[in-house]
């Protein structure tokens, strides 16, 4: 026989709430926080990014089309020693060659994460995947991936996802680029998280 034991909160014996050590979850590995933004909106009147060549596009409300859309998380790490664990579950679809894009993570708009760029090859950290090469119109692309930070910091942290194209596009969040009512045609809901550990 299993019990379940379902409780609302812990208290010590004086009364006061129980912490994290004091339940032993402490030391290397353990999360100390975690934030999630989710972004569920889907827009009909056009896209919601663009780019205009090569150069990353962070994917921030200041930067999108109805001024609100975004793909970023906001932290605020309790020690400088802390490490963040980043984690994306993009849907999306580009208006060009969705193969050719790569995303990335900016830390506070100006420091871009991943891998550099060499040469002409584009450097980040994740591409779309099970892109339909052909297909630029109604088959909605997925980009998803993890990435640990060490920022070095107590104050409020932001990751922005970016993306770079081979050349200009718009990206289209949680729709296709077609927007018509069919089967063959796609909404979803992406997300970023951030972990204190």
């Amino acid at each position: 026989m299993t019990s379940i034991l379902k409780v609302d909160t812990i208290q010590k014996a004086d009364g006061s709430a129980a912490t994290a050590a004091d339940l032993g979850i402490t030391g290397a590995g353990a999360i100390k926080q975690i934030v999630v933004h989710q972004e569920d909106t889907i827009k009909t009147d056009g896209h919601v990014f663009s780019s205009t060549g090569t150069a990353y596009q962070l994917m921030s409300a200041a930067n999108a089309a109805d001024s609100t859309s975004k793909m970023e998380v906001t932290i605020t790490p309790t020690s400088a020693s802390s490490k963040i664990l980043i984690s994306v579950s993009c849907y999306c679809e580009p208006s060009h060659t969705s193969h050719d894009t790569i995303f990335t993570l900016y830390r506070n708009t100006s420091t871009r994460l991943g891998q550099a760029d060499d040469s002409n090859r584009r450097g980040g950290i994740a591409n779309i995947v099970g892109s339909l090469s052909s297909n630029e119109d109604s088959t909605m692309d997925s980009v998803n991936f993890t990435f640990q930070d060490s920022p070095n910091t107590t104050s409020a942290t932001t990751y922005t996802l970016a993306f770079s194209s081979s050349s200009a596009c718009n990206l289209f969040l949680n729709r296709t680029v077609a927007y018509g009512d069919s089967s063959g045609i796609e909404r979803a809901v992406s997300l970023m998280m951030a972990q204190e550990i």
